[in-house]
């Protein structure tokens, strides 16, 4: 499944109130954060409490989001984005055995967009939507999620 699959999905789920379909999507360990530190939580159970209450709260509840970029980085525990990778290699080949040393994998010299392979972690900047008829509440909000093996494992509030 495509990240961008990933989290339409998501937010079908949340869109229909569907705990179920939503906790397909979310790592047992998500990490969530806020601008003010104060509300930052994170784990599955949480997840459970958080979007029960604002369900709760919000009766009609509506999300919406549109992608303004997604970065693939190789593992875990690299800095360095496919993208990234991309570049220097389009830049400079003499670097692309370096970076195959330091990856521990093979460096694509693709320009297409950044495909997600295993192990790889996926982030997505997004600006969202959240709204309420019930409450007269509209907000808006700039999101990152970061997704690994098919699973949002953090969902940054900005």
């Amino acid at each position: 499944m495509s990240q961008s699959q990933l989290l339409t999905n998501y937010y079908n789920a949340m869109n229909k109130h569907n705990m179920n379909d939503i906790l397909l999507y979310i790592d047992d360990n998500i990490h969530v954060t806020f601008p003010e530190i104060e509300r930052n939580w994170n784990g599955i159970n949480n997840v459970i409490i958080k979007f029960g209450l604002m369900f709760e709260r919000m009766p009609s509840f509506e999300s919406f989001y549109e992608i303004t970029n997604i970065e693939v980085f190789k593992d875990i525990e690299t800095k360095e984005t496919i993208n990234e990778t991309n570049n220097k290699n389009n830049n400079a080949n003499e670097n692309v055995s370096q970076l195959q040393t330091q990856l521990h994998t093979d460096v694509s010299t693709s320009t297409a967009a950044p495909t997600p392979t295993p192990g790889s972690i996926q982030i997505i900047h997004t600006n969202c939507r959240f709204t309420c008829k019930a409450t007269n509440s509209d907000s808006k909000r700039s999101m990152i999620y970061k997704i690994h093996n098919n699973k949002i494992i953090e969902i940054q509030h900005l």
